[in-house]
Formats: structure tokens, sequence, C-alpha cells
């Protein structure tokens, strides 16, 4: 698995933090549980397929009782749902932590640019990626959630850090909004759809990305440079 197929490990290392010797928690309330639940899940998803997993599967893994399962999650859409989360409120803080921190400029876009591809690539983010096209028909609030809470946001981050450099006369951008899409699809362009689609690994992908990355930041700026520079 990816280096961001460990995410989940890491919320149950931080979950531990929070608990102390003697903690009690109600039915369905104890986080470090919750947090051993969604990585059994996780690893069932993205090995077996969501379609082909079952509760009795992801209870297995997690070490859980299949009735301490139904006590967390009503089904494994929920379960899915929640991993999502986790994973999304762990990736998105860290991505506009790099646009609020720094000085606004290309070089900044090219860190965050190595940062998103990295994430978005990885094989977790991939198969996650893979599941929610897949269950799409089924259950669309799943797939919407996904990208309300994720991708939308994330869009709309970078349109504001894009506000700043127009207000720095950095760039001349008439449209802030449109020009996220754009910056994110530069980013990832030549290598997203391969990735998702099994033609190229995560290895393979991961070594394009700095010269993509390097190579859509130039393009952009070029393309919305000052008519007056």
């Amino acid at each position: 698995m990816g280096p961001e197929s460990e995410k989940l490990v890491k919320i149950n290392d931080k979950s531990k933090e929070h608990l102390t010797t003697g903690s009690r928690h109600g039915a369905g309330q104890d986080p470090l549980k919750r947090a051993q639940i969604l990585a059994g899940a996780q690893e069932v998803f993205f090995n077996k397929s969501f379609e082909a997993a079952s509760m009795s599967d992801i209870a297995r893994q997690a070490g859980v009782s299949k009735g301490t399962l139904y006590v967390y999650f009503a089904d494994k859409d929920a379960l899915f749902e929640a991993i999502c989360y986790e994973y999304r409120r762990e990736m998105f803080s860290e991505l506009a932590a790099i646009l609020d921190n720094g000085p606004h400029c290309k070089e900044q876009l090219i860190e965050f640019g190595m940062q998103i591809s990295q994430r978005f690539l990885a094989e977790s983010a991939v198969s996650a990626q893979r599941i929610v096209i897949g269950i799409r028909d089924r259950n669309p609030d799943v797939t919407s959630g996904f990208y309300q809470s994720g991708p939308k946001h994330m869009l709309q981050k970078i349109a504001a850090y894009l506000d700043h450099l127009v207000e720095m006369k950095e760039l001349e951008i008439p449209d802030t909004q449109m020009a996220a899409f754009q910056l994110v699809d530069l980013y990832l362009a030549g290598l997203y759809r391969p990735r998702l689609f099994g033609v190229l690994s995560e290895e393979d992908v991961f070594q394009r990305i700095e010269h993509n990355v390097k190579s859509a930041v130039e393009f952009f700026y070029r393309g919305y440079a000052p008519i007056n520079a």
C-alpha cells in the first residue's frame, strides 16, 4: 500500500493520546475502537474491493465482534463514508496549511502542487475514488458528500489563495474560481486518468510528479501574467 494508505493507522495513534487508564465510553463512543474498526475496514475495502467486502470480513480484520461493529456503523456505506471523512480531514488540513503559511508566490504553488498530487495519486486515494465512482448510482448522497467536503472545499481554498495573488498584482486572473479548477487539472495532467484506470502504478506516477507540477505552474503563470508586466 502507498504512503497515504497509513492515514487511519496514524489516527489510531492519535486516538490513544486521548485515552487514560480506566476511561469509560458509552456504546459506540470509544474513539480508539472506532479508529480500529475504520483501519480494518480500509484494509478490507482496498484489498478485497468494496462490493466483495462483507461486514463479517471487516469485523474479522478489525478484531471485533459483528455486534460491536454494528454498534458503531450500520453498514458498509457508513463505514466508507467515515473512512473518507477521516482521510479528507487529515489531508485537506495539511494542504490548507501550505497555502496559509509562507509567502504568496510561484514556489509556494509548486510546493502545494507537489503535495496535492502525491496525495491524490497515492494508492489509497485512488482506491477510494474508484469505490466512490462504483457506488454513485446506488448511493449518490455518499458520492456528493465526498465531493462537497473534499475537492470542492479545496478548490475554494485555492481560489482564495489566487485572490491574494491578484491583489498583490502577481497575477491577473478574471475568474479565480475557474482558475482554481485549471490549476489542479494542470497539476494532474497526464497522470490522473492513467492512474485511475490502472495504467500507471503509484511508483511510476510519483516519479513524474515534480516535472508535471513545475511545468503546470510555469504554464499557469504565463497564462495569467499581468498584461503590463
